[in-house]
């Protein structure tokens, strides 16, 4: 028997002890082994009885042979290691990640796994300089479909953006087509300021991402979105609700000459619909909101009850005017339940369409106006 061999069997004998002392035999005896097995059969038997008898001493096995062969070797056994609920430590997950980001000769399948371990990880400092431009490199690449979305929420991570990274990601938004910018990393709220010195006028460069088609239909209807004097009003497609509404918006809206009142179901293009209330959204200097709903309970006189529920195109809508920005007036009649996301906005209750709400909505809107000079 080769003296390796004879080592192997000895792990397997204090592994299977209950005595503590030849179970901590057993996991110095695994790390070493760990740095001298070179079969990769050899290794994944041991491991298997490991995982049965003495767990530790097969994590001790696995973090060695990971730190110590290949980026392949390290990945196919840890692979194996999974199946039975074995994984190296975070340490060793965190230090092989990086080998293998590091590694320009690697497979996707291996970056697809160093990019899960990262995620999966609590980090103990900053990846290396290399392996954050790695990162970037797949997050820029509109080829690496799921390894791009992993690679960006790596690099949300990343605190530290010195000046060789910025000046790669300025130098990737200027060759990429801006439909394939990596718009979360985008996102972040002070990176128009660290990019502004490797990318003159990236805040105008930027400004797309706020107005870009977040339906995914990509029509091109951020290239006429130049706000015009309209207000747009959502609200629930009622009888009772309709028409009191929309005689109390056009008493606003009188007050202001030059603008008009949009609706979901005036002026529609053809097309899907929602395109058509984003884009209106998009262009209104003002948005209105009436959250008011059908009363569940047919006994209410009024129609209107706490007990109502709340209009999903309505909040949709909602949904769109925040992501956009665009400045939104709420109501709601007194009595109805309003969903507790909106639950912190101001939001203005009335009585009865046709006496207060005019007033309410000709302050608002003169406010919003005054705002925006």
């Amino acid at each position: 028997m080769a003296p390796i061999d004879a080592e192997i069997a000895h792990l397997r004998e204090l592994a299977g002890s209950a005595d503590a002392a030849k179970q901590e035999s057993a996991r110095e005896l695994a790390a070493e082994l760990g740095r001298r097995v070179r079969s990769m059969a050899k290794a994944r038997s041991l491991l298997l009885a490991l995982a049965r008898n003495n767990r530790d001493a097969g994590v001790a096995f696995l973090d060695a042979w990971c730190v110590t062969r290949s980026v392949a070797d390290a990945i196919e056994l840890s692979q194996f290691a999974w199946n039975y609920q074995l994984k190296p430590t975070d340490a060793v997950q965190w230090a092989t990640a990086q080998r293998i980001l590091s590694n320009g000769s690697v497979s996707a399948e291996q970056v697809l796994r160093a990019l899960r371990w990262l995620m999966g990880l609590h980090w103990p400092g900053q990846p290396d300089l290399t392996t954050r431009m790695r990162l970037l490199s797949i997050a820029c690449d509109p080829q690496a479909s799921a390894h791009r979305e992993l690679a960006t929420d790596c690099l949300l991570k990343v605190e530290e953006w010195d000046t060789d990274m910025l000046a790669a990601l300025a130098a990737y938004l200027t060759e990429l087509p801006r439909e394939h910018w990596p718009r979360r990393l985008l996102d972040v709220p002070e990176m128009a300021e660290r990019l502004a010195p490797a990318w003159p006028g990236v805040r105008d460069r930027l400004r797309w991402l706020a107005d870009s088609c977040p339906l995914g239909t990509e029509k091109g209807c951020d290239r006429d979105i130049r706000r015009r004097r309209t207000v747009f009003v959502a609200h629930p497609f009622m009888p009772e609700i309709t028409a009191p509404l929309r005689s109390a918006v056009d008493i606003a809206v009188a007050a202001f000459p030059g603008y008009t009142a949009a609706y979901a179901d005036t002026d529609r293009l053809d097309g899907v619909l929602l395109c058509h209330i984003c884009l209106a959204i998009r262009r209104a200097a003002v948005t209105l909101f009436d959250l008011t709903s059908r009363c569940m309970d047919k006994a209410s006189e009024t129609g209107f009850c706490r007990r109502a529920r709340s209009n999903p195109n309505v909040t949709l809508e909602l949904g769109l005017a925040f992501a956009y920005r665009r400045p939104a007036l709420l109501f709601a009649l007194t009595g109805c339940d309003l969903p507790a996301d909106i639950g912190g906005h101001v939001i203005q209750r009335f009585n009865k369409y046709s006496v207060e709400l005019p007033a309410i909505l000709t302050r608002g809107i003169e406010s919003v106006l005054q705002a925006q000079g």
